[in-house]
């Protein structure tokens, strides 16, 4: 596995070579734990200068952890910790990578939990809390500790949200509220 060149384009100026680039090293073929690493490793790196820029590259980056499944999961403790601190769209990817370690949903599905509690005056929505929401519907049963939490946020959510509420119910195994 040849990977120096890609990660040259990982740092490409123009964002749509270094999407390129982090997906192609997420799907080479090999041995997947070198992978990860060497993609962790893009993470740590302070590239480039400027914040949105360094925001868009951890996006791609959480992208290609995402085309990794599971095996990214020696990944995880890097992506909890950038759930907490990464904003808006590398947020969103991060939770879809999170969401395909089940093996980790007793750590995991605890913060999902958390980011979904609502600031004073809040309505859920789909746009602000729907990616959470299908992410602890994939943790199938795993989540069961997440019903409270989704019943009550249901009653208040939009119609698109309920809905995607139902959906995670039904895939945790518990039968939502049908609007």
């Amino acid at each position: 596995v040849r990977q120096k060149p890609v990660h040259r384009e990982i740092g490409h100026e123009e964002a749509g070579v270094r999407v390129l680039a982090a997906c192609a090293l997420a799907r080479i073929e090999g041995d997947a734990p070198k992978r990860v690493e060497f993609i962790m490793e893009l993470w740590r790196e302070k590239r480039p200068k400027r914040p949105s820029k360094l925001i868009e590259a951890n996006f791609e980056i959480a992208e290609a952890l995402t085309l990794l499944g599971k095996d990214a999961r020696p990944a995880r403790d890097m992506l909890l910790k950038g759930l907490r601190s990464e904003p808006g769209g590398a947020q969103v990817r991060i939770v879809e990578a999170l969401a395909q370690l089940s093996e980790d949903a007793d750590v995991i599905v605890p913060l999902l939990l958390e980011m979904l509690k609502l600031k004073e005056g809040e309505r859920p929505s789909r746009s602000e809390h729907g990616y959470l929401v299908e992410a602890l519907g994939q943790f199938g049963p795993k989540a069961a500790s997440a019903v409270p939490r989704l019943r009550k946020l249901q009653e208040e959510a939009d119609h698109e949200l309920a809905t995607l509420i139902d959906e995670a119910l039904a895939r945790i195994g518990k039968e939502g509220k049908s609007r």
